[in-house]
């Protein structure tokens, strides 16, 4: 597996959820965010290991319904493009919402591109100091070697989502905003709806 690019979203990211949302309620147990850890964790390890078998769109069309459910797009998107998000138009913002979810998901399926004895194990869950909840994981090698995957994730609508995904250290989110924040500043929407598209592979 190649290094994957980290959102916050995600992870990442989002447009609509409620259409493709699987539900995942919030509950009042003292780790409400893991259940919504390993629904992710486990999708990405079947991915993993049908890599070949599903090719880049089969781990799409696999990883789309589970990322979207388990990642808070509204919530992260306008966080990622900053005071900039104001100045587009409803539609503009609707149509980068959607895309940047899209092009998040499309990086992980190219990035989870095989199996090779990997495994996920959640380390704990611990909550914030404002009321969101922060899971460690690793996914640990053959080797004995392990990539940690921090899970920052908050309430809304009665469910938990991941609003930031931490890669051994690199926060998907700032990630993002430093990679989108400057083309949309400096080039303008068309220019950050042209390469969100590319990157969502259409």
């Amino acid at each position: 597996m190649r290094s994957p690019r980290l959102f916050t979203v995600v992870l990442v990211i989002a447009l609509q959820l409620a259409a493709a949302r699987v539900a995942i309620p919030a509950d009042d147990s003292q780790a409400p965010g893991t259940a919504v850890v390993e629904q992710l964790q486990g999708t990405l390890l079947d991915v993993m290991k049908n890599a070949d078998q599903l090719g880049v769109e089969g781990r799409y069309a696999k990883l789309e319904p589970v990322i979207t459910a388990t990642h808070d797009f509204d919530y992260v998107t306008p966080r990622v493009f900053g005071e900039d998000w104001k100045q587009l138009s409803d539609d503009q913002k609707k149509t980068v919402q959607d895309l940047y979810r899209r092009a998040s998901i499309m990086t992980i399926a190219r990035q989870f591109d095989g199996y090779h004895g990997e495994r996920f194990e959640i380390i704990d869950e611990k909550p914030t100091s404002n009321g969101e909840r922060l899971v460690r994981s690793e996914m640990r090698q053959p080797s004995g070697d392990a990539v940690h995957f921090n899970y920052l994730l908050r309430e809304g609508d009665g469910q938990w989502r991941i609003i930031n995904t931490v890669y051994d250290g690199v926060s998907g989110v700032t990630m993002d905003r430093s990679r989108y924040q400057p083309l949309l500043q400096q080039k303008g929407a068309d220019a950050l709806i042209a390469q969100l598209r590319k990157e969502a592979g259409q």
